[in-house]
């Protein structure tokens, strides 16, 4: 399991509002199906799209900051409760 962490970096406004739309749309296109999204920037994906996860982070080149963990195991410590449900 390979866990990615990763923040998006924009020099103005109006990069910043084409950069993320596009990002998050290809990401979403490409990776919905294989990935899971454990916090707002990080994504947890098994080894064996390694290769195509890195060279989709390479297409952000220069807006983005890309950390890569390996892993063998992810353990839920706690999660967030809905309001409605206290």
């Amino acid at each position: 399991m390979l866990i990615y962490i990763y923040d998006l970096i924009f020099k103005d406004q109006k990069s910043n509002n084409t950069i993320k739309r596009r990002f998050y749309y290809n990401l979403n296109k490409k990776f919905r199906d294989i990935f899971e999204r454990k916090t707002k920037s990080t994504i947890a994906i098994p080894e064996k799209f390694e290769k195509k996860l890195d060279e989709f982070f390479f297409e952000f080149e220069g807006f983005i900051k890309v950390y890569k963990i390996r892993t063998s195991s992810i353990e839920k410590l706690l999660e967030v409760t809905p309001l409605s449900s206290l």
